[in-house]
């Protein structure tokens, strides 16, 4: 059987909700199949869900408080996108930057596919290069990659 587009909003939001506002990752886990593949960029390869909950536990040790607002979700057939506005307080390292005590800002954007009712893929993140510049980092663009 085929889930519905309002099905798969519905795990979505869920799955959200479990991820973010309860910051319960083995509970978030669940809605993502054993298969789960993390695409960040078309340069690096995909994250394992292993490789996704490390990279969720170092993001929240460096963000404690954080919160999200879900603007948009939007669904047709097995795919499912989200724009999310989320907030907290850098309050451990990140990406090397020792803690700042700014709150920050930033967008996240995602695709996400569905499969029997759980999260088989997703690509896209969130936006690494405005968050490191709220925190005060130089960010540079190498002007031979673009």
């Amino acid at each position: 059987m085929v889930d519905s587009a309002e099905d798969n909003k519905a795990l979505v939001r869920r799955y959200l909700e479990t991820l973010w506002a309860q910051w319960d990752t083995p509970a978030a886990e669940a809605f993502l199949a054993p298969h789960y593949q993390r695409h960040l960029t078309p340069h690096t390869p995909p994250l394992p869900r292993e490789g996704f909950r490390q990279r969720l536990a170092r993001f929240h040790a460096a963000f404690t408080d954080l919160q999200h607002t879900l603007e948009d979700l939007v669904a047709e057939g097995d795919r499912v996108a989200i724009r999310v506005t989320i907030r907290g307080t850098h309050h451990g390292v990140f990406h090397g930057i020792a803690p700042t005590g700014i709150t920050v800002t930033f967008s996240l954007v995602e695709i996400m596919r569905i499969e029997a009712g759980t999260i088989a893929e997703s690509w896209g993140g969130v936006d690494l290069a405005d968050v490191l510049h709220q925190l005060g980092a130089m960010v540079s663009v190498d002007p031979d990659t673009q």
